[in-house]
């Protein structure tokens, strides 16, 4: 049984299910769009972007109803009212228990600091060079693009979609959460410096993966300061810098570095929701570890074909 206090618990979930039932009363239906996804299949296409999240949206948010619903049915056996604590017990129970260990000295920011800085000094050349054959791969086919041969024998560069970013997956290789941040950093860089759609940079297209790298580094160091081992966290920081593995591949156009980073993010939202019980660290524990795992493994695949 939780320690959750039950009275938070259920207005909390009231909230949750009438947002959601406002959703699925007033949004637009799937099945109002259920003849131009049938025109769309019958011509061989894909659902649009627009009519696959509104699908996914409106499916998630009937399952998340029914998911909220038994959760409310059964609030008795996984809450139980908090007690109420006074004085110094109160302030220690809101404030964390009092056995985590978030405090900083300038010491260690000035550690984590030249960490980070080590780590991005060792991998700043590489992120730069031209990209592996997986990395170019998927620019090619997911976020980027490729030049095409018309039938005139003219080359002409066909730029891909958000929609192809976070659906295209044909071969086991494109990963989500990279494939979307990319085309983003890439479309900046072009809007920025007036690129055309056809060109890209390779540092800029590696650059979430270089600053996730960075993130994990310095990452690492708090988290373990958070568990009261800030020594430790230092040590793992530097290792973290200067390791082979995390050089090479913390700077790969794929989500491998922001794996780490986000299963770092995922440890210490999990140590402060366990140590706080505040329902704000769960959330933020459910998205990190989305994107540290479920988001390669789930977003990918598109919704098979549906009249809605």
């Amino acid at each position: 049984m939780l320690h959750t206090n039950r009275k938070a618990a259920l207005w909390s979930l009231v909230v949750v299910m009438g947002a959601l039932l406002c959703f699925l009363v007033f949004a637009e239906k799937p099945w109002d769009h259920s003849e131009k996804i049938a025109e769309r299949i019958a011509a061989g296409k894909s659902p649009s972007l627009k009519q696959e999240i509104l699908v996914g949206l409106y499916q998630a948010a009937s399952v998340n109803l029914a998911l909220c619903t038994l959760l409310l049915a059964s609030l008795k056996l996984w809450t139980r009212p908090m007690e109420e604590k006074s004085g110094s017990a109160s302030r220690s129970l809101r404030s964390g228990g009092g056995d985590l260990d978030p405090g900083v000295t300038k010491a260690f920011l000035l550690l984590v600091a030249l960490a980070v800085f080590l780590g991005g000094a060792l991998r700043w050349n590489l992120a730069s060079k031209s990209l592996w054959w997986d990395e170019l791969w998927n620019a090619k086919q997911t976020y980027h693009g490729s030049f095409k041969t018309g039938e005139d024998g003219t080359k002409n560069f066909q730029s891909h979609s958000f929609q192809r970013a976070l659906w295209y997956y044909k071969k086991p290789t494109n990963h989500v959460p990279f494939a979307v941040s990319a085309r983003l950093s890439l479309k900046g860089w072009q809007f920025v410096t007036g690129r055309s759609p056809a060109e890209f940079n390779e540092f800029v297209l590696r650059l979430p993966s270089f600053l996730a790298s960075l993130g994990a580094i310095a990452g690492i160091a708090i988290l373990l300061r958070i568990w009261g081992m800030g020594r430790a966290g230092i040590l793992a920081a530097f290792l973290f810098a200067i390791h082979p593995w995390h050089i090479r591949y913390g700077i790969d156009g794929r989500s491998y570095s922001l794996a780490i980073f986000f299963t770092v993010l995922a440890c210490a939202a999990l140590t402060f929701a366990l140590q706080r019980r505040a329902w704000r660290y769960w959330l933020a524990l459910d998205s990190a570890s989305f994107y540290s795992s479920g988001a390669i493994l789930c977003l990918p695949f598109s919704p098979p074909p549906s009249p809605w």
